[in-house]
């Protein structure tokens, strides 16, 4: 922006300094020029000068147009923005930015870096401020309001630095709404969670009962098992005695071989021995049956 200044003011003067010179020349011209007499040829005259006239002007009026488009061109490209230099002007400043509008898919960390370029283009602003008036001081024979150069970059880095913390106050604000819609689906999800976690917890603490149950269920079951247990094994202990008494009694009335030690052949041979048979030939078969059963090689299952 400072060479772009320094070029305008250089054309400034080359332009002012040219136009001097035109306006010499044109004197210096009409000096030297005959007296017009008061005859006939004043008419013929008149148009010869005119025509010089207007020539002058155009030579004139030819380096202001110049420069005062290069002026503007300049003004221009010094208010506008990084990029935008040939669309955008002093004036275009003072139109609001448009934020997009708030989506799904928008982020607060886009939000957060447009405001830091926001920040960055307006402490750039305030640096060109600064240094315009650091060239021209307010207590200087010349401030810098007294430039007309100065004044337009005053103007242009004030609009453009007011723009600038708008549109940051424009993000700031959208933002805010990001932050606020995120704070919300927070809240929804923690009571959801919330919701959640004590309908797990109710969960837990009824598993927690059954199971308690459940294991005191399973210490009466043991008990229960080991009184039963206690009473088969009482039960197997009285057949045992009882099925040795049988065969004690079947060996000492001579039924079954006194080396034998299966409890069945004495029991069976001890009710073979005391059933009273309605036929001789039933008692006939039991004797037989007695002998068979008195071999120590017959085996019973």
């Amino acid at each position: 922006m400072q060479s772009t200044l320094q070029q305008l003011q250089h054309d400034l003067a080359f332009h002012a300094k040219r136009r001097i010179e035109a306006e010499r020349e044109a004197g210096g011209h009409l000096a030297s020029a005959p007296r017009p007499r008061p005859s006939s040829d004043s008419e013929s005259v008149t148009p010869l000068r005119a025509e010089t006239t207007a020539a002058q002007q155009r030579r004139v009026a030819d380096p202001d147009v110049l420069s005062e488009a290069a002026r503007i061109q300049r003004a221009r490209a010094a208010a506008a923005d990084e990029g935008l230099s040939d669309d955008q002007s002093v004036e275009d400043y003072g139109v609001d930015c448009e934020v997009p509008r708030l989506t799904s898919d928008s982020c607060l960390a886009d939000e957060v870096a447009a405001i830091a370029v926001c920040m960055a283009k307006i402490k750039e602003s305030a640096k060109v401020m600064y240094d315009t008036e650091a060239a021209a001081p307010s207590t200087s024979t010349a401030p810098w309001w007294s430039s007309a150069l100065h004044m337009r970059d005053m103007k242009a880095s004030a609009a453009r630095l007011d723009y600038h913390a708008r549109t940051a106050l424009s993000w700031s604000h959208r933002s805010r709404e990001q932050l606020l819609l995120k704070a919300v689906m927070l809240n929804n999800v923690s009571v959801s969670t919330r919701t959640q976690l004590l309908d797990q917890q109710q969960h837990w603490q009824e598993f927690q009962t059954r199971l308690r149950d459940g294991q005191e269920t399973v210490m009466h079951l043991q008990a229960d098992i080991a009184r039963y247990q206690a009473r088969v094994q009482a039960e197997m202990a009285r057949r045992a005695a009882l099925q040795e008494e049988l065969r004690l009694c079947s060996q000492e009335r001579g039924l079954v071989d006194p080396g034998e030690h299966n409890p069945l052949k004495a029991e069976l041979a001890l009710l073979l021995e005391e059933r009273e048979w309605p036929s001789d030939t039933l008692k006939k078969d039991a004797s037989v049956v007695l002998d068979w059963l008195r071999s120590v090689s017959t085996t019973l299952e």
